[in-house]
């Protein structure tokens, strides 16, 4: 099942194989998160002031789990990860319930039972490490690159929310653990 804002009932496939239910969808881009049923109308709708999603899922007792960022931030090639990356839980009438930020909070979460929330972050990898690593782009393609501001305006487009091209060093991910009260207590 796919949708469009361009189709007016937006699905784009259904046979046989589909067994109804919803399909919760976040539009790269855009300023909301849509449940959709399975002829694609739109069942529900969240907008959260100020914020661009960028993923999210239902939480067992309905609320929303949405990552994002502010609304229209455009990190520049180069920035690690951003300076704030969102995590926002959301009722049924979109009202925030939890929010934790994090500069280097990126793609994915899981809510624990506990009520805790597990979350990606990038972590610089350790000096020499990248170096070892084959592959990756040689000094004199990435300045070619990055000079050229019309391709680096093309790439930065094709992003979306939360990916940002690095140029300096490597990151790798790490998972946190984060509290209700937004302690990071396990790395």
């Amino acid at each position: 099942m796919g949708w469009s804002p361009f189709r007016k009932v937006g699905v784009t496939h259904k046979d046989d194989r589909s067994y109804g239910g919803y399909t919760l969808i976040t539009p790269i881009g855009g300023d909301s998160v849509f449940l959709l049923d399975e002829d694609g109308g739109i069942v529900h709708q969240w907008q959260a002031e100020g914020f661009t999603p960028g993923y999210g899922f239902l939480l067992p007792g309905g609320n929303l789990l949405v990552r994002g960022q502010p609304a229209g931030k455009n990190e520049g090639a180069g920035e690690a990860a951003g300076n704030t990356d969102i995590l926002l839980e959301l009722d049924w009438d979109s009202n925030e319930i939890w929010r934790w930020e994090h500069g280097a909070f990126h793609h994915d979460m899981a809510r624990l039972s506990n009520g805790n929330t597990l979350a990606l972050i990038w972590e610089q990898m350790p000096e020499g490490l990248p170096e070892r690593i084959q592959g990756g782009y040689k000094k004199e393609e990435l300045e070619a690159i990055t000079t050229d501001k019309e391709f680096m305006k093309f790439i930065l487009q094709g992003i979306g929310v939360g990916g940002r091209p690095r140029l300096k060093g490597m990151l790798i991910d790490a998972i946190v653990e984060v509290t209700p009260g937004g302690e990071i207590i396990n790395t």
